[in-house]
């Protein structure tokens, strides 16, 4: 992933007015949120939406807990990206702001750049996508591991659920299986494999829409507990 700015767009405006770098750079989001400092605070709305006006269309998908970025090399479909990663680009936009500044405009960003990880947060809200924008006849294409995920393709959980997933009277499923399980599909039918807190996530959410069986953390087998669903089984 490489982030990065036309130097033309990013030279540093008015020495005499630091805040005019922010203005001019993200217009939208000055009009909508206001300026970047607001009560001697940082306006973590209009930095949030900052992110969002970059030149890679920065995005937040709640129902996959994840920011995607749309990469040109990849013909624009759009690929994952840490939050980690995500911070870090904000308090580069940050450095970027004070290229050339004097000491007084390095003293007044400082509460921006240290609260990146705040307004990266905020961005989960202020950048968060709707449910079908990945699917659907309008949805937009993916990029995941080395492959591109078509919107009208199912999600691997889901065409798990619907191949090997079935509700069964007196069985139990734990987590751990039922994600070797799935691993152990995906890698059959090469398809792209989330990590174990997504598709716990998303697991749980579509047994529960399509059986009404919700996750347990009271289920027992052999003397032990644990965490997993009853009256499901891999088939």
């Amino acid at each position: 992933m490489t982030f990065g700015f036309d130097q033309k767009t990013i030279a540093f405006g008015s020495e005499n007015e630091y805040f005019g770098w922010w203005r001019k750079n993200f217009p939208q989001s000055w009009d909508i949120h206001g300026p970047c400092i607001r009560w001697g605070e940082p306006n973590l709305n209009f930095l949030a939406s900052a992110l969002g006006e970059l030149p890679f269309d920065l995005i937040y998908s709640p129902a996959e807990e994840s920011f995607y970025f749309s990469d040109y090399l990849f013909e624009g479909a759009y690929r994952p990206v840490s939050k980690a990663r995500i911070v870090a680009l904000a308090q580069k936009v940050v450095q970027d702001s004070v290229k050339d500044a004097n000491l007084s405009h390095l003293a007044a960003t400082g509460p921006i750049f240290h609260s990146a990880e705040s307004w990266v947060n905020q961005a989960m809200l202020i950048l968060a996508v709707e449910g079908n924008f990945f699917k659907g006849e309008k949805g937009h294409r993916r990029w995941i591991e080395g492959r591109f995920v078509e919107p009208m393709e199912k999600p691997s959980v889901v065409q798990f659920i619907e191949s090997k997933i079935q509700p069964r009277k007196g069985e139990v499923l734990s987590t751990p299986d039922a994600y070797m399980s799935y691993s152990f599909f995906c890698c059959e039918k090469g398809l792209p494999q989330v990590d174990k807190t997504q598709f716990k996530m998303q697991f749980a959410r579509e047994v529960k829409n399509r059986w009404q069986v919700g996750i347990r953390n009271d289920l027992k087998a052999d003397g032990h507990s644990f965490q997993g669903w009853s009256e499901l089984a891999v088939v």
